[in-house]
């Protein structure tokens, strides 16, 4: 739902090449951040694929070893430390939402995102 709703605000904006991914583990950040598979892959800087903006969420997953998950508060963990220096290092836009946004506040924290998500509409 989530994914669906950002979809269809990029194509209303005219964005043409639409893709948006939801990272909900926190022990994924790096691989979500970089659009890669595997943590070796950052030596290939031809595999990464940055994003043209974040929307940091309120809430993230968190897995022990079981597998067995929990919710954790993005901004009581510190999660959004490493997410801001990850966007600030590669001078990636960056939104933070500090609690569970509705449909109309996505798409606000969308309209924020500088015009660099917009690029693909002059292309």
């Amino acid at each position: 739902m989530l994914t669906d709703g950002l979809e269809q605000y990029m194509r209303e904006q005219g964005i043409n090449s639409v893709n948006v991914d939801v990272w909900r583990n926190v022990a994924k950040i790096d691989l979500a951040f970089f659009g890669i598979s595997d943590l070796k892959e950052l030596t290939n800087m031809t595999k990464i694929n940055l994003p043209k903006g974040v929307i940091l969420l309120p809430e993230m997953r968190q897995y022990d070893p079981s597998n067995k998950g929990m919710s954790i508060d993005t901004y009581e963990t510190g999660v959004d430390v490493e997410v801001k220096k990850l966007c600030d290092g590669y001078d990636v836009p960056l939104i933070m939402l500090r609690k569970v946004p509705t449909a109309e506040e996505l798409i606000e924290g969308m309209r924020r995102l500088p015009q660099k998500i917009n690029k693909d509409k002059q292309d």
